[in-house]
């Protein structure tokens, strides 16, 4: 199976393997992969991941369920594609190019204030570096599903610019990160970035 949603994965067998819950056919399904702990497993909860697997019966409890049993797991092609062209028209926004009709790129404070609350988070139980796949994992395990890449990316660079994070990119989408404590409330609207992009969608709308 190609493409296929990643709900979870959770760790099985005293963390040996992995049980990973996919949504198949619109049904969530069971995919075990022996031998593998999850971090061993090459996609998040709330990727995507092509399978190649057997089928087996689950009998347990007297219910007998269907479960796949993984033999190779990786991340979609399918989703790497859209990923790189992601990472391509971030580089061209930031160079200036237009935006088009319906692109969700301007981070709202909502977004970014879950942003923030994460890297504080993880800051403060010790954690000062990440990769942009594990921050859109996270805030969507948290409940900031509407983030996406392309949010995430400007609300780095807008909380950046308001100098209340410290932000250097070690290797290509990995950052090392310092919450700067802050005696007051942050004024959003102090980003140029952020007026920038409003200016940008504003002129794309009215230009709809």
């Amino acid at each position: 199976l190609r493409d296929v949603p990643v709900c979870d994965v959770i760790p099985v067998g005293a963390g040996k393997h992995s049980r990973m819950i996919v949504k198949c056919g619109g049904r969530e399904t069971t995919a075990i992969v022996f031998s593998r702990a999850p971090a061993a497993i090459p996609v998040f909860g709330g990727e995507r991941a092509d399978l190649l697997f057997s089928l087996d019966i689950n009998e347990f409890n007297g219910n007998r369920t269907v479960q796949m049993i993984c033999r190779d797991v990786r991340h979609s092609e399918k989703e790497l594609a859209e990923h790189e062209a992601e990472k391509r028209r971030f580089a061209e926004l930031r160079e200036g190019a237009r935006m088009t009709a319906g692109e969700d790129v301007v981070p709202g404070r909502a977004d970014i204030t879950a942003v923030y609350t994460l890297l504080r988070r993880e800051s403060r139980i010790g954690n000062a570096e990440m990769s942009v796949r594990v921050m859109l994992a996270l805030l969507a395990e948290s409940g900031a599903k509407a983030i996406n890449y392309m949010k995430l990316r400007f609300s780095l660079l807008i909380l950046q610019e308001l100098n209340v994070l410290s932000l250097e990119e070690t290797e290509e989408e990995y950052y090392s990160f310092r919450v700067i404590p802050t005696p007051a409330k942050t004024d959003l609207e102090r980003s140029g970035i952020l007026r920038s992009l409003r200016s940008m969608q504003k002129q794309e709308q009215s230009n709809v």
